[in-house]
């Protein structure tokens, strides 16, 4: 199978320059066709790398170069431009025709203009529909180039990429049993779900290691988001689960494979009557994953690791914010009904405290905040280290 091509998208990180374009266009790049790979700062960064070494890092890395301009420009912009150039990337730079731009933006605006394919927008729908041509255009102009060296092959000669795809496969077969019902578990159907996915690289291998499922009985690692008790393990094929209930209805579980891939679900309840999320569930998150993969450690489950969080059944919900932090603006409702974060953990030393896990899960935490048009979790402080509400 042929590699994604990597989009890196550029731009200066702040709440009153194109936040929405900048969403946009990561979800627009992402959909092209399944043929496209976005590389966003706000989403993917690695806390543990300088931001401009990253973000030039990714730049060199990348196929394609897109750049979106508003009101400002700052220095690592102009950097990631200035590297792409360099690089020969293919360019693609978008600039909002409607703001008032401040001067060192125009100095750089006309010092680039008449050196690539240069374009400027009026509004969202003007945007999208100048990128996808961008983004048209340059997968043309890439598939008449020679083709990349293709991707290293371990002993069965499978890629990277033959990995990844695997694991994306999986995660959406999963999410689509959590929406059709099939678990022998009944969820609570009046909530949201949030649905965290741990799958190692080497589970989707055609040789991976196995665990013996029947070596977990008492394992307190092994339990379910949240749960002040849960009932008896249940063994379903290569799979065992556990799972927490408030009546009737199953609040919490989570399920272990054979290979080492967890899947742990949480219901997203409220406690007003109307649709709100309310954001402990980050902490429960937080808290439970560096036990989830202490477990895997100790099973001999080798990283990388693929770490997704999903949410289902969200649309026409919203973020519960507390009121002497909404001001003049309160967070809006959901209007697609799933939304989806991944990130890649390369050792297991990443993650051994919850609060290393909250730094590490906070993109994906943002992510959904975003969604209902709040800057991000209201969890972190400003050096983005975990805080309680």
């Amino acid at each position: 199978m042929q590699e994604k091509l990597k989009v890196f998208v550029s731009s200066v990180i702040r709440e009153d320059e194109l936040r929405e374009e900048r969403t946009t266009a990561c979800q627009q790049i992402e959909n092209y066709l399944n043929i496209l790979q976005p590389i966003c700062f706000e989403f993917t960064n690695p806390e543990s790398i300088p931001p401009q070494h990253w973000s030039l890092e990714k730049v060199r890395e990348c196929d394609i170069f897109v750049q979106l301009l508003d009101k400002s420009v700052t220095q690592i912009v102009a950097e990631e431009y200035k590297t792409a150039k360099t690089e020969n990337k293919y360019r693609i730079i978008l600039l909002n025709s409607n703001s008032a731009r401040d001067a060192e933006l125009d100095s750089y605006v006309n010092s680039i203009r008449n050196d690539i394919v240069y374009r400027e927008f009026s509004s969202l729908r003007d945007f999208e529909d100048i990128l996808e041509r961008g983004l048209k255009a340059a997968v043309v102009k890439l598939a008449l180039q020679p083709q990349k060296q293709p991707s290293p092959r371990d002993k069965t000669g499978e890629t990277v990429q033959d990995l990844l795809t695997r694991i994306e496969d999986f995660r959406i077969e999963r999410l689509g049993k959590v929406y059709s019902r099939m678990n022998p578990a009944l969820l609570d159907e009046r909530y949201p779900k949030a649905i965290l996915h741990i799958v190692p690289f080497n589970a989707c291998a055609t040789e991976h290691t196995e665990i013996d499922l029947k070596t977990l009985e008492g394992e307190r690692r092994f339990r379910p988001l949240y749960s002040g008790g849960w009932g008896p393990m249940i063994y379903e094929g290569n799979s065992v689960l556990q799972y927490s209930t408030l009546g009737s209805c199953v609040t919490s579980l989570v399920r272990l494979f054979s290979s080492g891939i967890v899947e742990a679900i949480k219901v997203l309840s409220s406690d007003t009557h109307d649709k709100r999320i309310h954001s402990r569930y980050e902490w429960d998150v937080a808290s439970q994953l560096p036990e989830y993969l202490t477990l895997l450690a100790y099973h001999g489950i080798p990283p990388p690791l693929y770490i997704g969080l999903s949410f289902l059944e969200v649309q026409g919900w919203s973020m519960l914010v507390p009121p002497w932090r909404v001001g003049i603006r309160e967070p809006v409702a959901f209007g697609e009904n799933k939304i989806l974060a991944k990130k890649k953990m390369d050792s297991f030393d990443d993650i051994k405290t919850p609060a290393q896990a909250a730094r590490f899960m906070r993109p994906m935490f943002d992510l959904l905040w975003r969604k209902a048009n709040w800057p991000g979790s209201l969890h972190f402080d400003s050096e983005g280290n975990w805080k309680d509400l």
